[in-house]
């Protein structure tokens, strides 16, 4: 069944400040909002005030527009990570054994949620705007940050080799800005990063994988449109493409997503 909730409100203002949330309350939701875009001065904290029996929970809707501007925002002792202060995410406080556990449930569909430094590890590296050659022999990925003529690319990716099953895997942020959709002639083209190996093209089977766009006009609202990552069957070059059915009249759009994706090399 669903869940009334009894709601109180926290709004974070640009001068910083502290909230004390009583423990005995009997708040179910603490929704933290913001008037409209923030940007702080000063650094912000919530805390709970009082004695908490263990296993009192604290829910959390977060739903601010804050940037920090070198500025912090601490929730139970934990602070709030840099990519989730513009974020609409879920945020749970459990006092278990004498301290209180805090964990930042981020929303996938919010752009640039998870901090790329997640991606650490594991084999993966910050992808190169030149290709540098790998231990295994491979040349590595390289992200196309040079300005083109449908747009200038600002992309951070992050790749991984994977000579075993010979794939690729990137993922990361993909923007491209400074679009004049007045001088594109039929659809958005714009390349994003390219590959080889073992100083071969990687080739294999033409492919597209659908995906959303977050388009940021600047004369409007933004808004989400539908756009792909295609690799052609000869070159080891990706590509964004976004119809021209999609395209609007703006001189200065942006467009930008989260992308992971595993690519096959021969």
């Amino acid at each position: 069944m669903p869940i009334s909730n009894n709601t109180y409100y926290i709004n974070l203002t640009a001068g910083g400040g502290a909230e004390n949330l009583d423990v005995t309350d009997p708040f179910t939701l603490y929704n933290i909002t913001s008037s409209g875009s923030v940007t702080l001065t000063s650094n912000w904290t919530i805390q709970p005030n009082g004695t908490p029996s263990d296993g009192t929970l604290y829910h959390f809707k977060y739903q601010a527009d804050i940037d920090l501007d070198g500025n912090t925002i601490t929730i139970f002792g934990k602070q709030l990570p840099e990519t989730l202060a513009d974020k609409t995410h879920t945020i749970t406080a459990m006092y278990v054994s004498g301290a209180w556990e805090v964990d930042f449930h981020a929303d996938l569909d919010e752009d640039g949620s998870i901090p790329l430094t997640m991606l650490s590890g594991d084999g993966w590296k910050p992808m190169p705007t030149t290709t540098e050659t790998m231990m295994n022999g491979d040349d590595s990925p390289n992200v196309i940050n040079s300005a083109q003529a449908e747009g200038t690319t600002n992309s951070t990716l992050y790749y991984k080799l994977d000579p075993l099953s010979n794939t690729v895997e990137v993922a990361g942020v993909v923007e491209v800005n400074s679009v004049d959709e007045t001088s594109v002639t039929g659809s958005l083209s714009v390349s994003i990063f390219s590959f080889t190996t073992g100083n071969t093209p990687a080739l294999g089977l033409s492919w597209e994988y659908p995906l959303n766009f977050k388009y940021i006009p600047d004369n409007g609202p933004e808004d989400i449109v539908s756009g792909y990552i295609t690799k052609s069957s000869t070159l080891a070059t990706v590509s964004l493409d976004i119809p021209s059915g999609n395209l609007g009249t703006d001189t200065d759009a942006i467009y930008s997503t989260y992308i992971n994706i595993v690519i096959p090399y021969s």
